[in-house]
């Protein structure tokens, strides 16, 4: 599920020499390599069921660095907090959250609700969160009591 949401995000993202992507996962690594963009990647122990890096080489990896946006996924929004599937991988979405300036949560509208393993981040701790149109309105103002809510709009294909 995970390669889904980074590859509609993907279609999005400008090719600028501004712009330094780094990331953890090896799916967005390739895929930005692809494109020629700037990007970096973490290094860590390979977790084969998410195609990401996580463990303390990528955390300290990520600690190198002053991110003025950072756009971070999740399993789902529980209780005003995100949810991951394990530790390792919440940990290293906390260290870069910890250096960013902005920091966004995004996920589809059929995460919120739902629960992973473990808590790895408050809302409340965030810039925003990011998901799409199929939020409902009561769900939209129950996040705002959080943090921003920023809905996408629907693109046809």
């Amino acid at each position: 599920m995970r390669g889904l949401l980074y590859s509609q995000v993907w279609i999005f993202l400008p090719k600028n020499e501004d712009i330094q992507f780094v990331t953890n996962s090896d799916i967005s690594f390739h895929y930005l390599a692809d494109k020629d963009m700037d990007v970096t990647l973490t290094g860590g122990v390979y977790h084969k069921t998410t195609n990401e890096f996580v463990g303390t080489i990528a955390e300290n990896s990520l600690s190198n660095f002053v991110f003025d946006v950072a756009f971070i996924s999740t399993n789902g929004i529980w209780e005003g907090g995100a949810t991951t599937s394990n530790f390792a991988e919440g940990n290293v979405q906390r260290a870069a959250v910890s250096r960013a300036k902005r920091k966004y949560i995004v996920c589809d509208h059929t995460k919120l609700g739902k629960a992973d393993r473990y808590n790895f981040l408050s809302l409340s701790d965030v810039t925003g969160l990011i998901t799409d149109s199929g939020i409902s309105r009561e769900e939209a103002k129950y996040y705002k009591q959080f943090t921003e809510v920023l809905i996408g709009k629907k693109v046809t294909e």
